[in-house]
Order: C-alpha cells, then sequence, then structure tokens
C-alpha cells in the first residue's frame, strides 16, 4: 500500500514528465537531499521516478 508522501511524489512525477514532454527540456525533481532529471520523451512512469528518488533519499 502506498504511504501519502509516495502518492504526492507520483503526482509531481507525472506533472514533470509532462512538463518534459511539452517543453522539450529535462526537468529536475527533488525531494530532501535527493533529485533525479526526468528527460523529454521518457518511458518511465510517475512510479518508477518515485521509486528512484526513495532510493536515493534512503527510503
Amino acid at each position: 500500500m502506498p504511504t501519502d508522501s509516495q502518492v504526492h511524489l507520483d503526482d509531481v512525477a507525472y506533472d514533470a514528465i509532462e512538463e518534459a514532454n511539452a517543453s522539450g527540456e529535462p526537468v529536475t525533481v527533488v525531494y530532501g537531499s535527493a533529485e533525479t532529471v526526468v528527460e523529454p520523451g521518457t518511458k518511465d512512469g510517475p512510479a518508477a521516478i518515485t521509486a528512484r528518488l526513495l532510493d536515493t533519499a534512503g527510503h
């Protein structure tokens, strides 16, 4: 079961995917001291981006 923070991060990741695709520019998503870059045209979904952030943050 996802936590509230995971659901919120999924929303942020979805917005980052949309922004990267619309602008054609990479978008950086930051969570605490962790960050990941979402490239335009990424095949990763929001859950994969959230998982990378949480893994990098040590959660």
